[in-house]
């Protein structure tokens, strides 16, 4: 999808007008469009080509909320910066708060920690900046979260997050969504995972991700799925697109922590009215420990208010990813034991029933797509020919979550010189085979 036919989907959710995009020169830092989405009561900024809409702060926030945790920009300011020329500013704006965070946390007992915190961000964002054509998106995502900012895990949450049992459950069903399933909405899509499968499968689908982290949307715009387009925006406001725009929608590990849970539903019924729609990693808080504002699984189908609902646990549509079957070939797991026994559920309303209709056939598996590379969860630990790897779980907190890892991974792999030098020329072979089943090598986005 291109830029213009991005920009004609979304409405100003105030009015509900058509927004016309008005373009500034890109500044020296910048890598896509800038400038300013208007219609007849409002104006909104366009960042590194990112729209940003609605009434939100630009900062830091918990991942099991949506509080802020630091006081950012407003889409108000950085459209007034936009329109004075200050393009860099505005980026700067943008993602400095996460460096300030960094030591405003570190530098607790200091009382001039707030000034040198804005200094210190402003310094390393522009330093980013102006490396950041040689940087790839892992470099980025630890330095943002190492272990003395906002928080180790959730930059291991990204970087490791290829091979998750919740990742392989989404791509379960993601990889059913047939060609006529375009374009797709990705709601909290993150640093586009997802996005990236979807775009550069070989039967591609265009999709929009949308995000209320704009440092999260800025990674997969430039480093992970550039082919797809993001917006920054509070889904829980309402969704700024104009109706029926969308054949499908995937909401992945996200939708348990929504407010206002029944005003989103009626949103995505009315951009996506007859559609497919993936509801992954969904909580269920009758088995601890809870996050968010969890429901019981009766409550979410309430929710969505699809009685033909397929529901499935995220074990079992890893186990269908790991044996390479499509999990709507066989009979559901009934409500009742989804109910009692599993933490995660997925929830899939697919009223045309086009995923059984017209299942995906590409022949490359979801986490081959990209270049062949070694799984970010394997660690060198002998650099010699043969080399050897070993599987390491970045932090107890991940190892708690993710532990059904072990039982797909082996524990240590040795790999020659002749499967290192097809890796290297991404040749898949018989030889390398079985480090792909096992997810010792995964496909990865070429700036990852």
């Amino acid at each position: 999808m291109n830029t213009d036919n991005f920009f004609s989907m979304l409405r100003c959710p105030k009015c509900f007008g058509a927004l016309q995009i008005e373009v500034v020169p890109l500044p020296e830092f910048g890598r896509n469009i800038f400038g300013t989405l208007q219609c007849d009561c409002s104006k909104y900024p366009v960042i590194d080509g990112i729209p940003i809409i609605g009434p939100l702060q630009i900062a830091p926030f918990n991942h099991m909320g949506e509080n802020n945790t630091f006081d950012g920009t407003t889409p108000d300011e950085l459209v007034e910066l936009v329109i004075k020329g200050k393009q860099t500013e505005a980026l700067i704006r943008c993602l400095a708060p996460l460096i300030e965070a960094r030591w405003i946390t570190k530098m607790r007992a200091f009382p001039g920690r707030w000034k040198i915190a804005k200094l210190y961000g402003r310094l390393k964002t522009k330093k980013i900046l102006a490396n950041r054509d040689i940087l790839c998106a892992q470099d980025i995502l630890r330095f943002y979260f190492n272990s003395d900012s906002l928080g180790q895990e959730l930059g291991d949450y990204f970087v490791h997050r290829v091979t998750q049992p919740r990742h392989l459950a989404a791509l379960a069903l993601a990889e059913q969504m047939p060609r006529n399933s375009s374009p797709v909405l990705d709601v909290a899509c993150g640093v586009g995972h997802l996005d990236h499968y979807l775009t550069s499968r070989q039967v591609s689908v265009d999709v929009v991700g949308i995000d209320m982290c704009f440092f999260q949307l800025w990674i997969a715009k430039h480093w992970v799925a550039p082919r797809s387009n993001y917006l920054c925006c509070n889904v829980t406001n309402g969704l700024p697109f104009a109706s029926g725009v969308f054949k499908s929608a995937i909401v992945s590990d996200a939708y348990h922590l929504f407010k206002n849970r029944n005003v989103f539903v009626a949103e995505l019924n009315r951009v996506s009215p007859k559609g497919i729609k993936i509801f992954t990693r969904v909580g269920n808080k009758l088995v601890m420990p809870n996050e968010g504002d969890e429901g019981t699984l009766q409550q979410y189908l309430d929710e969505i208010g699809d009685d033909a609902c397929v529901t499935f646990s995220e074990g079992e549509l890893v186990r269908y990813y790991i044996c390479n079957t499509n999990p709507f070939g066989d009979a559901p797991s009934s409500h009742g034991v989804l109910s009692k026994e599993s933490k995660w559920f997925s929830i899939i309303s697919d009223p045309s029933h086009e995923i059984l209709a017209k299942p995906n056939t590409d022949f490359c598996r979801p986490h081959l797509v990209g270049s062949i590379s070694i799984n970010p969860i394997y660690k060198l630990i002998s650099q010699s020919v043969p080399t050897r790897y070993r599987f390491e779980f970045p932090g107890i907190w991940y190892a708690y979550e993710n532990h059904q890892m072990l039982e797909y991974h082996p524990r240590t792999v040795t790999l020659t010189e002749d499967v290192l030098e097809k890796i290297s020329k991404n040749v898949t072979d018989d030889a390398v085979q079985g480090y792909i089943d096992s997810f010792v090598l995964v496909g990865l986005p070429e700036r990852y």
